[in-house]
């Protein structure tokens, strides 16, 4: 007995003790890792410290406090000790009635970013080609190159629209054809008879990215109807204000939604953001009104940018705004330093000298403009 407790003192003071690595061995770890793995950059944050934060295309507007409440009182009936239903009907059924879907088209994850991976495995083999445009949202030629696809891209044009000509060619020959409308980085939007043209000519799938799809007021929800290889990406995080809480989907033909399911992790929503989202789906002309109001303000903000000398606005249909600058860096650092905080897109190929601004409330891009004129006027 004396033996076994002084093991287990001596073990708990060993395992109190740190011991250095041997550089080699860590190395040799390291290596297992998959060399697609080790060779791609992390996605990085950056510290989000300011008093005005327009750099992450967020909503403006939190969910007014009323609602907030009454979700918090029917999260005190929920059991926490028990898993929650994975992709429920409680919210595929108003979301479907929303979108004009039957729930068996929608799949439900914790942010339509979650979804990317399972998609990209359900379809593509190594080797095979995905079509992406350039430039877009990062982590679909990052997920990619994990499963050793062959990232085949088509910039956009100088005036950052679509080229058409060049997308009709290439995915004739694509295994999967990854679009984003509106855009992300740029804002700007494709014809939904160019998609249809697409889907016709591709022997493979599109993934239809629609994050910001509720400031350009159109959809290719629709379509799915008419196209079993249309897949379409919808989040919470935007129009519905619910980025902290993760809620996304997929929607797509049942069949094709069913398989893609079979590659999700299960309860992968808390309880939590799965009653905030069928709440909020209870609240739709709520959230029809504050998309207007951000329209508006987008506009407006566009309008007043383009009156700044030395500020080239790109055309946007998102909650977003890119523009240019013959000082990027400069204009970044001094509304950094007024506690102003925007995307810089030195990041993306061809956009260093481009900046990107999240439309915010009416007081917030008031000052922010009014930054922006102060910093420029000052600028050698």
């Amino acid at each position: 007995m004396q033996t076994q407790s002084y093991n287990s003192r001596r073990w708990r003071v060993l395992m109190r003790t740190p011991m250095p690595f041997d550089a080699g061995s860590v190395k040799k770890t390291a290596d297992r890792i998959r060399p697609e793995v080790r060779k791609l950059p992390a996605y990085r944050v950056p510290p989000q410290a300011a008093e005005i934060k327009l750099n992450q295309n967020e909503n403006p507007f939190d969910i007014p406090r009323t609602l907030k409440e009454d979700i918090l009182r029917e999260a005190l009936c929920i059991p926490w000790c028990r898993y929650p239903e994975p992709n429920p009907m409680t919210v595929r059924e108003p979301l479907g009635r929303r979108l004009g879907l039957a729930p068996e088209s929608i799949l439900l994850s914790s942010g339509s970013n979650q979804l990317i991976g399972p998609v990209f495995r359900a379809i593509l083999e190594p080797g095979d080609p995905l079509l992406i445009c350039r430039p877009v949202f990062s982590l679909f030629r990052k997920t990619a190159l994990m499963e050793g696809a062959r990232v085949v891209e088509i910039p956009l044009t100088e005036s950052f629209d679509y080229d058409a000509e060049a997308l009709l060619r290439e995915s004739a020959g694509a295994a999967l054809t990854v679009l984003c409308c509106p855009n992300n980085p740029t804002g700007t939007v494709m014809d939904l008879f160019l998609l249809e043209k697409i889907l016709k000519r591709t022997p493979g799938l599109v993934l239809w990215d629609e994050a910001y799809a509720e400031f350009w007021g159109q959809s290719a929800v629709s379509l799915i109807h008419r196209y079993s290889n249309l897949m379409i990406l919808r989040t919470f995080s935007k129009a519905l204000g619910l980025a902290g809480l993760r809620v996304g989907f997929l929607a797509a033909h049942p069949t094709i939604a069913k398989q893609i399911g079979k590659l999700l992790m299960p309860f992968d929503v808390n309880v939590f953001s799965l009653l905030a989202a069928r709440r909020l789906l209870e609240v739709g002309s709520y959230i029809d009104l504050q998309t207007r109001k951000i329209v508006r303000s987008r506009n407006s903000l566009a309008e007043a940018l383009k009156r700044i000398p030395g500020i080239r606005v790109v055309p946007s249909q998102a909650n977003f705004i890119l523009f240019r600058a013959a000082r990027a860096d400069a204009l970044f650092e001094g509304l950094k330093k007024r506690s102003i905080l925007i995307r810089p897109m030195n990041d993306y190929p061809g956009l260093s000298d481009y900046l990107r601004v999240t439309v915010g409330t009416d007081e917030e891009n008031a000052l922010f403009l009014e930054a922006v004129n102060t910093i420029q006027k000052d600028m050698p």
